[in-house]
């Protein structure tokens, strides 16, 4: 005879045969980004500094540095999917957080909503930590550490769509809008630094031209049932197809 007891979201102590596992959408947030946060913000005013929510150190949670050359995004009132606000970027502007970041301890994961309209931008990245990117290149979204471990999505929407990145060395995955999780190898940044926008230096060609209404990082690996589950949360939230 078995007993079915649940410990932990997704965690199941003695499972039945064949248990599904539930997915789990909750454990290890360590940051929130909503441009709906920046409200008191006029209607396309720049955006200087952007707070996320969550356990993170400050330092981490404060998105207020820009490399050289770069401007500020602006705040978009209702630019975001189904009129909802937004942080807009023409292709050369960038927010990250700053130098003096705490370092990561484990694998990430960045679920996000998230729109590019230009791809194969040569510095456009919606996320940038180090050599650790998620970019839209010639091919559609894909993450990487090195162009040696690159994970094409093949996915090149230009809509407002969701994201769910996994840097998790040889089990990375990356699943863009309703198309499948695509698995394979990168590397994994630990570093706690993540610029939105364009990549980590002077801004020399074009950037994201695009924009963000919600991300959220994970300090963990989200397994399948996760991912899935979390896009279907976001996709539900920003009624997006």
């Amino acid at each position: 005879m078995f007993s079915l007891v649940i410990s932990a979201p997704g965690v199941l102590s003695n499972p039945l045969p064949d248990t599904p596992t539930i997915p789990d959408v909750q454990s290890n947030i360590i940051y929130e980004l909503d441009a709906a946060s920046l409200a008191a913000l006029a209607d396309g005013a720049a955006v200087d500094t952007w707070l996320a929510n969550g356990p993170a150190p400050i330092v981490n949670r404060t998105f207020n540095f820009q490399y050289a050359g770069w401007g500020k995004p602006k705040f978009s009132l209702t630019g975001g999917p189904g009129g909802n606000p937004a942080v807009v970027f023409d292709g050369t502007q960038q927010i990250g957080n700053g130098p003096g970041t705490v370092a990561v301890a484990q694998s990430m994961t960045y679920a996000m909503v998230v729109k590019a309209s230009v791809f194969a931008a040569n510095q456009a990245r919606l996320m940038a930590s180090g050599a650790q990117i998620l970019a839209p290149g010639a091919n559609g979204f894909y993450e990487s550490i090195s162009a040696a471990s690159r994970l094409e999505s093949g996915n090149k929407s230009a809509e407002w769509t969701v994201i769910l990145a996994v840097f998790d060395g040889p089990t990375s995955k990356i699943k863009v809008g309703t198309s499948p999780i695509v698995e394979g190898a990168t590397g994994v940044s630990l570093s706690g630094r993540n610029i939105l926008g364009g990549q980590g230096s002077a801004l020399a060609t074009a950037g994201l031209v695009g924009g963000y209404a919600f991300i959220r990082a994970y300090e963990r690996a989200l397994n399948n049932s996760d991912i899935e589950a979390a896009s279907i949360e976001l996709h539900r939230a920003y009624a997006i197809p």
